[in-house]
């Protein structure tokens, strides 16, 4: 048999212990996460994790939020005997999926200790749509949930939310957490929340999701090759299938129909609170992203022009014309 290029397992962590306190000092977990999908919900992470996947990426099969929790030693014996330990040439990339990792203060503080070169792809969308999108898909896959109205659930998180609210949907706040910025006073007057930022982690390839359904094919075959060259892929890649993952029990007639009525349109009246806040948060976002976060050279986006006008058509409010 092929020796094993890694170092043994019971070198880099205790055996039994979970959480970072079991990672034995000095030990160099880097080899461990080439990248992971860190934000945000409702953005086609999973569309992309899957795409990877059959790509032949070694990405790890489910969600895996170990670091959220602080499970750092857990984690890297999952990575280590879920992932093949090849080195060579053709040695594919190793990754998970986790949208709650960039809101999340233990995984950000567990990148930067643990896995500094791991490479970060963000997804992004409009806050309000986020809003709206996630308070949807809560309402049509717990159909046998009570769902708050969205003006109890603009703010923080509160009980019964389900975890939807618009803390999560501050995506300025956490995306400056990353450390890709100067940090200047006048860049954080565009903040709300005061956040600890991280000092260094990977590299960050960030997408609009809207790029994910971009009808031209020469901006669509551009943002492939960009994805994969961020990745250290090679060749040409093949197109990205959509995945929807909106409604889990749309096969059942008797529930679809009686969940689907629950979806909200952020743009009615009812939801005019909740909107101004949203809509806030994503002229802030807006506005951070491109004059800020965009001029870090560790950061990168496919169709510069096409990302920048995208995110910049954000502040045109999608209810003033209803």
């Amino acid at each position: 048999p092929t020796p094993d290029p890694s170092p043994p397992l019971e070198s880099l962590v205790d055996l039994k212990g979970d959480d970072n306190k079991s990672v034995k000092p000095g030990a160099d977990l880097r080899f461990l996460l080439d990248f992971a999908i860190v934000g945000f919900a409702k953005t086609g992470s999973t569309t992309i994790s899957r795409y990877l996947r059959a790509l032949g990426v070694s990405i790890l099969n489910e969600e895996c939020c170990y670091l959220v929790v602080n499970k750092t030693a857990k984690l890297t014996r999952y990575l280590y005997q879920a992932l093949p330990h090849d080195m060579g040439e053709s040695r594919m990339p190793r990754g998970l999926k986790c949208p709650q990792d960039l809101s999340s203060d233990l995984s950000l503080l567990n990148y930067e200790h643990n896995f500094g070169k791991t490479k970060l792809i963000v997804g992004i969308r409009s806050p309000l749509s986020f809003f709206q999108s996630f308070y949807n898909f809560r309402a049509v896959n717990t159909p046998w949930k009570e769902l708050l109205p969205t003006q109890k659930l603009a703010k923080r998180c509160i009980p019964g939310s389900l975890g939807i609210c618009g803390w999560r949907a501050s995506f300025v706040d956490f995306l400056y957490k990353l450390g890709k910025t100067d940090g200047t006073f006048k860049e954080r007057e565009l903040l709300e929340l005061n956040l600890n930022r991280v000092k260094q982690v990977g590299d960050v390839f960030i997408y609009e999701l809207g790029q994910l359904s971009d009808t031209n094919q020469t901006r669509v075959r551009q943002f492939r090759q960009d994805l994969a060259r961020f990745l250290g892929l090679h060749g040409e890649m093949p197109p990205i299938p959509h995945v929807n993952t909106l409604g889990r029990f749309d096969y059942i007639e008797a529930w679809k129909e009686e969940a689907h009525a629950r979806k909200i349109d952020i743009c009615d009246d009812e939801h005019i609170y909740a909107r101004r806040i949203l809509q806030d948060k994503t002229e802030r976002t807006s506005k951070w992203i491109r004059e800020y976060l965009l001029q870090s050279n560790e950061v990168f986006v496919s169709s510069r022009d096409y990302f920048t006008a995208i995110v910049k058509g954000w502040v045109d409010d999608p209810c003033r014309n209803r």
